[in-house]
């Protein structure tokens, strides 16, 4: 593999810093915003001795010639002793800004668009852009924000609708895709490239098959004039059951064997058999995928090709030690460190995609007939995973 530049650089307001001592970077696809923390002495090699770095400045963090991340300092540390004089510079991506602020927006009300419009509703007086790489999505004839919820819990629950991922790009931008957009040129081979690993393989919190039911209440009015006369009867239906033995067909150490049934009460009884079953599935295919998770402290910080390992891509991982052979996992988190007793790795977390299918909701403010209604009548509501205006969705 040839050589790379991988020297840390800050560009803080157009200023650029390196000769850090000790630097940590971590992206990933669950994870927005990113965040970094930097360490060194007070006198820079070729830099000024003053470090004039202040919190709230917007900062560029480069590895070599590559754009790793795109925010703002969050604070500046420093230290003093009799034989040392450090600094630390900590900050976050731009996306904190989704994260941490309030949703402001005219009525708190969208009306017919798609999750790509509203997300950039709520994104563009952050400063900050929404790219798609998996289409617009689908046209949402009506939503309504919850008063102090924060732009991105509003972007969550609108791209879970929409079974899209939401996460930070290198730029500070807000991506949203499908779960393993891209795969990167070369993997993570045992003898090759790792220098540690660890996986856990475990069967808890899954089941042999898992049923979705809603419940109801029945009211029975008695005689007694006194208003605790009324008796609430809870009642539940079954709406779909799917055994994981029909979705899981590779797992390490196969499905579930015996008898393990569990019940999901849904909060959106009115999405019908569809929305159920689809819940069912994510339930199923999300615990087999979390029940094994790898992480691998591989000696560079990029692939065969020299790109940074990026979240939401695929990567070949060859483990035989760890009874882990030859398996395309997705890229979950990266951390980039660097620092005097282990000089540069980079820190991979990878598990099956199906890990990371976004969580089935019924968006609509009104139940599934009126929104069945709006989809034939109007042409303008589509749920994920029908084709219309908003393009072929749905769950994997």
């Amino acid at each position: 593999m040839p050589t790379f530049d991988d020297t840390l650089i800050l560009n803080v307001d157009g200023k650029l810093w390196s000769g850090w001592t000790s630097f940590r970077v971590t992206r990933g696809v669950e994870r927005v915003p990113s965040d970094f923390v930097v360490s060194g002495t007070e006198r820079f090699p070729g830099q000024p001795d003053k470090t004039d770095i202040e919190p709230g400045q917007p900062v560029k963090l480069m590895i070599g010639s590559d754009l790793t991340l795109t925010g703002y300092v969050d604070a500046y540390g420093a230290s003093l002793s009799p034989s040392d004089h450090s600094v630390s510079i900590t900050g976050r991506g731009k996306c904190q800004d989704l994260v941490d602020c309030s949703a402001v927006f005219n009525g708190m009300q969208v009306s017919s668009q798609t999750t790509l419009e509203i997300a950039r509703l709520l994104a563009k007086p952050f400063g900050i852009n929404v790219v798609s790489l998996n289409g617009p999505g689908p046209v949402i004839p009506q939503f309504n924000a919850i008063l102090t919820e924060t732009p991105f819990q509003v972007i969550e629950r609108i791209t879970r609708f929409s079974a899209l991922l939401a996460y930070e790009g290198r730029d500070g931008n807000l991506i949203l895709a499908t779960a393993a957009s891209s795969e990167m040129a070369s993997g993570f081979a045992e003898g090759v490239n790792v220098e540690a690993a660890r996986v856990v393989y475990s069967m808890a919190e899954r089941y042999s098959e898992i049923t979705v039911i809603d419940t109801s209440i029945d009211t029975i009015f008695q005689t007694d004039p006194h208003p605790a006369g009324v008796i609430g009867l809870s009642t539940w239906n079954r709406l779909a059951t799917v055994k994981e033995a029909d979705l899981v067909k590779n797992a390490r150490g196969g499905t579930v064997s015996r008898y393990r049934p569990h019940l999901v009460v849904t909060e959106h009884g009115s999405g019908g058999f569809e929305l159920s079953e689809k819940r069912a599935k994510w339930e199923i295919a999300r615990r087999y995928g979390r029940s094994q998770a790898v992480t691998v402290t591989c000696d560079s910080w990029r692939d065969s090709a020299g790109v940074l390992w990026e979240p939401n891509t695929l990567a070949r991982v060859h483990l035989p030690s760890l009874k882990l052979a030859n398996r395309k996992w997705l890229i979950s988190e990266v951390t980039f460190t660097k620092d005097m007793q282990r000089g540069t790795a980079a820190e991979v977390t990878l598990m099956p995609p199906e890990a990371f299918q976004p969580e089935p909701i019924l968006l609509v403010p009104f139940d599934k007939q009126v929104a069945d209604d709006l989809a034939q009548n109007s042409g303008l509501y589509h749920e994920p995973g029908s084709k219309g205006p908003g393009g072929a969705l749905g769950h994997a």
